[in-house]
């Protein structure tokens, strides 16, 4: 079966989507097209490349201070839940006129500047994300050929979180940020293109959220990036019960959501155990949905 993907993202939840992918891949379905948004992002751009080794590295790589890929997510963000790095950074960066805690510079360094490589592409990606500094700061989704040289700095751009980091510098003055602030399943990006023509209709397109439905990203936790995170999740849980909902304006083009049916956890819980069983749910769910 021909399969478009949509990738949401929900941090280091997305074991989960890895583990649909897998699966999926295990049992001869031929992805086709991969979109997505936020830390979906990242997976879309190792799926579209046939990275499997990788997408199973980035399960198994463990938390912060593993010294494989994934802490390169998370490292920052670990550093200010545990006290550091958060006042002082905060407090210069303000005075300075930064709107950021943070750059994610990691990111960049140890994954995307490592790995990511539109030429190597296999099948059409794309990501969706936020212009940062357009009026009304629109979405749009970027395909990985649309720009080469500049696909990289789209995913970073897809993946980073306004507040927390930076805005990424894309190309010719434009810069990006998270695309979950506009859509956390990017499902209307590929019906999209089916409608204009561009894509071809698969035989099923399948989102892959990471939150039971109806659920926000986070509960309320400690300190100032759990009240951020239960924010964010109690905003993107209404942006998904929007994505994932029928569209008049869809095609007449099968369609599944294949959503976690248990809790998989805080956003940035990311103890090795946690994270293989998000992925082995994942394969689960497919198995489910394949009887």
């Amino acid at each position: 079966m021909n399969i478009a993907v949509g990738i949401g993202g929900g941090g280091l939840k997305i074991a989960y989507e890895i583990g649909v992918i897998m699966e999926l891949q295990n049992r001869g379905h031929r992805i086709v097209s991969s979109d997505g948004v936020s830390a979906g992002a990242l997976v879309t751009a190792l799926l579209i490349q046939h990275e499997w080794g990788l997408l199973e590295a980035v399960v198994k790589g463990g938390g912060p201070g593993d010294s494989r890929m994934w802490p390169a997510l998370t490292e920052d963000v670990h550093r200010w839940r545990t006290g550091r790095e958060l006042a002082w950074p905060m407090l210069t960066r303000g005075l300075r006129g930064v709107d950021s805690m943070g750059r994610n510079d990691r990111l960049w360094s140890n994954y995307l500047s490592r790995f990511i490589d539109a030429d190597r592409a296999v099948i059409p990606g794309y990501v969706g994300c936020v212009e940062w500094n357009t009026p009304g700061s629109p979405y749009r989704s970027i395909a990985h050929d649309e720009h080469p040289a500049a696909w990289p700095r789209a995913v970073w751009g897809s993946a980073t979180i306004p507040v927390i980091w930076e805005p990424v510098h894309w190309r010719d003055g434009t810069y990006l940020a998270d695309g979950g602030l506009r859509t956390s399943v990017p499902i209307d990006d590929i019906m999209d293109r089916i409608v204009r023509g561009v894509q071809a209709a698969p035989d099923l397109v399948m989102a892959v959220p990471t939150n039971v439905e109806g659920q926000p990203a986070d509960d309320v936790g400690p300190g100032l990036d759990g009240a951020a995170l239960h924010t964010i999740g109690i905003m993107t849980a209404q942006i998904e019960s929007d994505d994932v909902a029928a569209k008049p304006w869809w095609p007449d083009v099968p369609h599944v959501i294949l959503r976690p049916t248990v809790d998989l956890g805080g956003t940035l819980e990311s103890t090795p155990q946690t994270q293989l069983d998000r992925y082995e749910h994942g394969k689960e769910r497919v198995r489910e949905w394949s009887r």
